[in-house]
C-alpha cells in the first residue's frame, strides 16, 4: 500500500444495522432501499439491516485466518513510521461487514431462521446489494455517462449496446434531471478445490458506461453470493430474486443533480468452463444457473432453447421463435404449467425478463462451443469423430502453425488454457490455415472461415454488407447439419440459430457477454485458502467493497494536479488506474534511406515502439523479426493496412511512419480457397461461394502485398493490431481487436 493513501483515504463510510426481515416482508418483496434525503446530516451510503439470528456473525470473529492475516497487517506495519501506521489503522478499523446473512431452503425456498432444518438442505445467501456501489460508480463515471447520454441523443455513439432496439427504450424515456440506469444480471456457479460447496455469485453489469468502462471488474456490481452444497433451485431463486430486485429498482439516488434510477433489462450466463489454477483457487462455472434461474429444462429436454421452441433433445435443428408463438403473458403460463420446455417450477424473474429478451454468451458458445469441438477433431483429441469434415494430418497441421505470426499478447493462444484461448486460437490461427492451406476438406475450409470472420466481426468495428450474420449462420448450419446432427448442441444452435436476431436486439453481444464477470470472480476468489472454510463469501464480499472502494479513492486522487512523486510512481506499475493515452520507447539513432519522406523535419525524432490503447507496436528498427508490426487504421471508405516504422512524437502533431500494404485485385484473391470451393456442386457451391462473398465484403481482412511506399498517418487513427500469414502470393492479414471485449 502507497504512503500516499492517507487519512481522507475512507471518507465514504458504510453503517450495519440489525432489524428483523419478517415472512410477511419477504412476501411483499422485502423493503425498499431508503431514499437519500436532502438534509446535511444524511451519509452518502445504505445502512443494510439483518436479524441477529440469520447474522451469522460471531462465528467470522476470530478465525485462524482472520488471527494470520492479523499478524501479517501487525508485522507490516511495524516496518513504516507512525505517521502511515495510523493511517492504515483508520482503514482497517472500519466496520467492514456490511452484508446480511440469510438462509433459504433449497427445496421448498422458505427463510430458515438461526440454520433451522428445513425439508432439504439450506442456502446461504449473502446479501450486500448494489446501490451504494452504483452511487460510487456513477458519481466517478458522471461525465462519461453524459456525455454517453448526449452521444446517444444526438444519433451518435452507434457502436454502443444502448443504440440496441431492445436497450435504448429506457434512455429515449428520461427528462434531463433523470438518468434511467440499465443492468444486466448474471448468476454463476462455481466450485473452488478445498470446499465441498459451491459458490454461485450474484453480479450486474452496469451498460450505461462506456464499453470498456462498463467491462472493468471495479464497476461490476456485486449484489451478493449464494452457498450451498447443491445446485440452487429455481424456489430458491424464486426468494432470492425479489431481495434483488427491491436492491435494485425499489429506491433512487442523486448524483450532482440527477436522480438516477437502476433496473433489471436483461440476464446472462456462463456455460461451463474450468479455469486454470490461479493463487490456489481453480474455478468452475455452471451452465445450470441459468437455467434454474428461468425455470427451465436440461439444455438436451425438448423445446429446451431459450429463444426457440425446436423439438430437438440433445441436438436442436432450427425451431420457431418463441417470441412469436409465446409472446408475453404466455411464456409466463408456460412456466406455470411447466410446457415448452420449462420444468413445472413458475419462475418469478420471468416477470422481469423473458428468455428470448437475453443475450447470448460468446464467450462459452463459440470457445466452449461449437469451436472446441472443431479443434477437437481437427487435433484428433477426440475419441470419435462426428464426421470427417475435420480429419486433417494432425502431424502436417502442427507444423504449419508456427507460420502464422500473431501479435506478442496473442502468442500463448496455442496452448488452449481456457474458453478465451481457445476462442483466439480458432478465429486467428486456424482461420489464417484455413485460408492458405488445402490441408481441411472444403466444407470444413468453408465452416471454419465463415465461423472466424462471424466472431472477428464482433471483435471489431467493421461496416459490412446487410444480412452478413444470417449468410455466415446459414452457411455454417447447411455444412454442419450435412455432416452430423451431433454438431448442433445447445451452444452451437444457439449460436447458428439465433446470434443474427440476438446481435440485431442487443448489438455486438461480444461486448455483454460473460468475459468481464469471469475476471471479476478470478478477482473476487483470489488467494483463496483451502484453511478459508468459513466465511469464504463474507469476507469475499468485503474484500470485493473495500478493493473497489480503495481503487475508485486512487483514481479520484490521481486527477488531481499536485500528486507526490511516490504516487506517481504507484500510478505508472499499477494498470487501469489513470487514463491511458499513448508511449514510446526504444529512439532510433539513423532512419533508412527507404524510410525517409520529404516532408520530414530535420529536428525530427523518432521511436521504435509505440504503446496505445490497441496494442503494442514494435518496428524492425526495435526487433529483426518483429511480431508487433502490423495493424489497421481508419480510412475515408474503408479500414487500411499498415506495417509500422516508427512513431514521431511531433510537438505540432504526432504521426506514426508506417509502409502501405496494398490488397490484391478480387480475381488475385483467395486462390487456394476459391479452387476447394470449385470442387463442391449444387448446394454445398451456393453456400460455399456465400462464404467466398462474404469473406471478401468483410473489413477485419484484406490479402495484400507490400508496397514499399512510406506514409505518415495519424496514430488516432489506428483501429487494431493484426496477425498474418504468409500464402506465397501475398500476406492474409487478420485484424485481431478493435472493440472493448475485456478478459
Amino acid at each position: 500500500m502507497p504512503r500516499c493513501l492517507s487519512k481522507d483515504f475512507c471518507r465514504k463510510g458504510f453503517s450495519f444495522k440489525a432489524v428483523n426481515h419478517s415472512e410477511e416482508q419477504r412476501k411483499t418483496e422485502e423493503r425498499a432501499l431508503p431514499q437519500e434525503d436532502a438534509t446535511p446530516s444524511q451519509p452518502d451510503y445504505v445502512d443494510f439491516d439483518c436479524d441477529e439470528q440469520t447474522e451469522q456473525l460471531s462465528s467470522s470473529e476470530n478465525t485462524d485466518d482472520e488471527e494470520d492475516v492479523y499478524e501479517e497487517y501487525t508485522r507490516f506495519l511495524s516496518a513504516h513510521d507512525n505517521k502511515f501506521e495510523e493511517d492504515v489503522k483508520k482503514l482497517w478499523e472500519k466496520r467492514r461487514r456490511l452484508y446480511t446473512t440469510c438462509f433459504f431452503c433449497n427445496v421448498c425456498g422458505l427463510q430458515c431462521y438461526g440454520m433451522q432444518k428445513c425439508c432439504g438442505p439450506l442456502v446461504k445467501f449473502v446479501r450486500i446489494g448494489v446501490m451504494t456501489q452504483l452511487q460510487d460508480i456513477v458519481s466517478q463515471n458522471y461525465e462519461q455517462i453524459v456525455n454517453l447520454r448526449q452521444k446517444l441523443k444526438s444519433g451518435r455513439g452507434k457502436e454502443h449496446n444502448l443504440t440496441a432496439p431492445f436497450l435504448s427504450e429506457r434512455w429515449k424515456r428520461e427528462t434531463d434531471k433523470e438518468l434511467k440506469l440499465s443492468a444486466l444480471l448474471s448468476v454463476d456457479g462455481i466450485s473452488i478445490p478445498g470446499n465441498k460447496k459451491k459458490l454461485w455469485p450474484v453480479s450486474m453489469l452496469l451498460l450505461d458506461l462506456p464499453t470498456s468502462e462498463m467491462q472493468k471488474s471495479s464497476n461490476v456490481l456485486l449484489e451478493g453470493i449464494a452457498e450451498c452444497s447443491s445446485n440452487p433451485s429455481t424456489k430458491f431463486w424464486n426468494s432470492v430474486y425479489p431481495l434483488i430486485k427491491a436492491d435494485t429498482e425499489s429506491s433512487s439516488r442523486k448524483v450532482r443533480g440527477h436522480a438516477i434510477e437502476l433496473k433489471i433489462v436483461t440476464s446472462n450466463s456462463d456455460q461451463p468452463v474450468r479455469f486454470q489454477e490461479k493463487n490456489g483457487a481453480s474455478v468452475n462455472f455452471s451452465f445450470q444457473a441459468k437455467r434454474s434461474l428461468f425455470g427451465m429444462r436440461a439444455h438436451q429436454s425438448a423445446f429446451s432453447c431459450f429463444y426457440c421452441l425446436s423439438p430437438g433433445t440433445l441436438y436442436k435443428d432450427a425451431g420457431r421463435a418463441r417470441c412469436e408463438l409465446r409472446e408475453g403473458m404466455k411464456t409466463l403460463e408456460d412456466s406455470k404449467n411447466g410446457q415448452r420446455g420449462f420444468s413445472g417450477v413458475y419462475s418469478k424473474i420471468l416477470e422481469s425478463v423473458l428468455p428470448y429478451n437475453t443475450p447470448i454468451d460468446v464467450l462459452h458458445g463459440f470457445g466452449e462451443g461449437i469451436f472446441a469441438v472443431i479443434l477437437n477433431e481437427l487435433f484428433a483429441t477426440c475419441t470419435i469423430a462426428k464426421s470427417d469434415m475435420f480429419t486433417v494430418d494432425v502431424e502436417v497441421l502442427k507444423n504449419i502453425l508456427p507460420e502464422v505470426v500473431t501479435p506478442s499478447i496473442y502468442s500463448n493462444v496455442q496452448n488452449c488454457r481456457n474458453g478465451t484461448d481457445r476462442l483466439n486460437f480458432f478465429r486467428i490461427v486456424i482461420f489464417a490455415i484455413a485460408i492458405k492451406s488445402d490441408l481441411v476438406s472444403p466444407k470444413g475450409r468453408c465452416v471454419i472461415i465463415a465461423l472466424s470472420i462471424l466472431v472477428n466481426r464482433m471483435y471489431g468495428f467493421h461496416s459490412n454488407p446487410p444480412l452478413f450474420d444470417e449468410k455466415i449462420c446459414g452457411a455454417s448450419a447447411w455444412f454442419l447439419k450435412e455432416a452430423s446432427e451431433q454438431y448442433l448442441t445447445i451452444k452451437a444452435h444457439e449460436i447458428i440459430f439465433h446470434l443474427p436476431q440476438v446481435n440485431r436486439q442487443f448489438g455486438n453481444v461480444a461486448t455483454i457477454s460473460t468475459f468481464c464477470f469471469e475476471s471479476s470472480y478470478q478477482f473476487s476468489f483470489m488467494g483463496y485458502s483451502t484453511r478459508m472454510t468459513r466465511n469464504f463469501c463474507e469476507t469475499a464480499c468485503t474484500r470485493v467493497l473495500l478493493h473497489n472502494t480503495m481503487r475508485r479513492e486512487v483514481i479520484e486522487r490521481s486527477k488531481r494536479n499536485n500528486t507526490s512523486k511516490r504516487f506517481q510512481m504507484f500510478l505508472s506499475a499499477t494498470k487501469g488506474i489513470a487514463p491511458f493515452k499513448y508511449s514510446y520507447d526504444r529512439p532510433i539513432r539513423f532512419l533508412k534511406n527507404e524510410d525517409i519522406l520529404e516532408e520530414m523535419d530535420s529536428e525530427d525524432v523518432f521511436f521504435a515502439s509505440l504503446s496505445i490503447s490497441a496494442g503494442n507496436l514494435r518496428s524492425e528498427y526495435y526487433e529483426k523479426n518483429s511480431r508487433d508490426d502490423v495493424f489497421f487504421a481508419k480510412g475515408r471508405d474503408r479500414s487500411g493496412c499498415y506495417r509500422f516504422v516508427a512513431f514521431c512524437p511531433r510537438d505540432k502533431g504526432p504521426f506514426v511512419l508506417a509502409e502501405k500494404l496494398l490488397e490484391l485485385p478480387e480475381m488475385q484473391q483467395y486462390i487456394s480457397f476459391h479452387e476447394s470451393i470449385g470442387k463442391l456442386c449444387g448446394t454445398d457451391l451456393y453456400y460455399g461461394l456465400e462464404v467466398m462473398k462474404m469473406l471478401r465484403s468483410f473489413e477485419g481482412v484484406t490479402y495484400c502485398k507490400r508496397s514499399g511506399k512510406r506514409r505518415m498517418i495519424d496514430f488516432r487513427t489506428i483501429k487494431s493490431i493484426a496477425s498474418y500469414i504468409d500464402c506465397g502470393d501475398a500476406f492474409f492479414v487478420i485484424s485481431c481487436n478493435g472493440t472493448h471485449v475485456h478478459n
